[in-house]
């Protein structure tokens, strides 16, 4: 009873200070200097009534959580704060309720997504968090409520309108297409090269026809890979390939293949997980040639996470015995994974050898005492975050 008191204790406590690093930071990550550029030209509660939603750049719900905060305060520090409650409480809520290796899901989400989450993306951060809440309802076909809380996600982030179309996927002519096996490696694949064909002939159609705000203004950009950093080049392929597919995927399939549970059994208790695995899949294969892609994984990647804690430290098969292997064994299986996803950030720039992405969170600052970092403004400057 004592220890597993002392791991929820651990937990909160985990819980907190990732809510106050990203709560208290000061002038950290490039989309949240332009989120806090715009915040008080934004409505508090008492002006949301007569505030023109139609002529807005963010929406609905994004400006009615800065309205909130407005009302509070008109230092952004306010909304941080109020941002990371909200999508960390829902991240390690999701963790704790889906798989027993929470510490190890929370290693994976501070290496992955925690950053992104609560230092960049913010209204697709929100959006994403609304969609995990809503994934019990999607796990009961409960549609009702399912939907109420797309359409919520929506209201974050017009990107939130994939979440409207997933329960499609449930369909049997669908459902046969998002089965994980050796074959879905070839569709990878086939999908990277149709999506290099369709960058390089199509992307003018694809700008046109995209609805959604902040990419359409962006897509040129992302075209040319700026806020991509070196996923268009070989080194960047290989780092997301690794970090978004080849872990998950192996994983899944060790799952897949070890279990004992009859094929109807297993699909009733991995099916659903296999479907946001699969998009996720997609969504990274699609993002290698065309960046514009890339975020979507924001919604998809907590349950890769979630395929890869569910075998951690598990028993593994291995000629008809079932093996346990010991820390440090999985440890040393997770070192590939843990140094591309830090490889990355130190990555310099091909046109500034200065700048690399680590810059848009470390050296660490704090509103408690706030220093501007040089280099780190030079960063701001070069994305035009201003």
């Amino acid at each position: 009873m004592n220890r597993s008191k002392g791991k929820w204790i651990s937990y909160s406590i985990v819980w907190l200070v990732f809510i106050l690093v990203a709560g208290l930071r000061y002038r950290l990550g490039i989309d949240s200097i332009r989120y806090e550029s715009g915040y008080t030209t934004l409505p508090s509660l008492s002006e949301l009534s007569s505030f023109d939603f139609s002529s807005a750049r963010y929406d609905p719900a994004y400006i009615a959580l800065n309205a909130i905060a407005r009302s509070i305060s008109d230092k952004f520090v306010v909304m941080q704060l109020i941002e990371s409650v909200y999508v960390n409480s829902v991240v390690f809520w999701f963790f704790k309720k889906y798989t027993k290796k929470i510490f190890f899901a929370i290693l994976l989400y501070f290496v992955t997504l925690y950053f992104p989450y609560t230092f960049e993306v913010l209204r697709e951060a929100c959006a994403a968090a609304t969609f995990l809440i809503g994934w019990k309802y999607f796990l009961n076909k409960d549609w009702t409520k399912y939907y109420i809380l797309s359409i919520l996600c929506t209201m974050f982030h017009t990107s939130g309108f994939v979440t409207l179309l997933l329960p499609l996927l449930y369909l049997q002519g669908i459902r046969r297409f998002f089965t994980i096996g050796y074959k879905t490696i070839f569709i990878l694949i086939g999908i990277i090269i149709l999506g290099g064909l369709i960058n390089i002939w199509l992307f003018d159609y694809i700008q046109a026809i995209t609805f959604i705000e902040g990419i359409q203004e962006k897509a040129a950009v992302y075209q040319q890979g700026e806020l991509s950093g070196s996923l268009v080049s070989y080194k960047g392929a290989i780092i997301i390939a690794m970090r978004y597919i080849i872990y998950p995927f192996l994983c899944f399939m060790i799952i897949k293949h070890q279990s004992k549970l009859k094929p109807n059994k297993f699909d009733k208790k991995y099916g659903a997980f296999e479907l946001m695995l699969t998009m996720c899949f997609i969504f990274v294969a699609l993002s290698i040639p065309i960046t514009i892609f890339y975020r979507y994984n924001n919604y998809f990647f907590p349950f890769a996470i979630v395929a890869i804690c569910n075998l951690i430290y598990s028993p593994i098969r291995i000629k008809s015995i079932y093996r346990n292997f010991s820390f440090g064994i999985w440890f040393v299986l997770f070192i590939p994974c843990f140094f591309f996803n830090i490889y990355n950030l130190f990555l310099k720039y091909p046109d500034d050898s200065c700048l690399y992405d680590a810059m848009r969170y470390y050296p660490y600052s704090s509103i408690l005492y706030p220093e501007k970092d040089e280099g780190r403004e030079r960063l701001f400057i070069y994305h035009n975050a201003f």
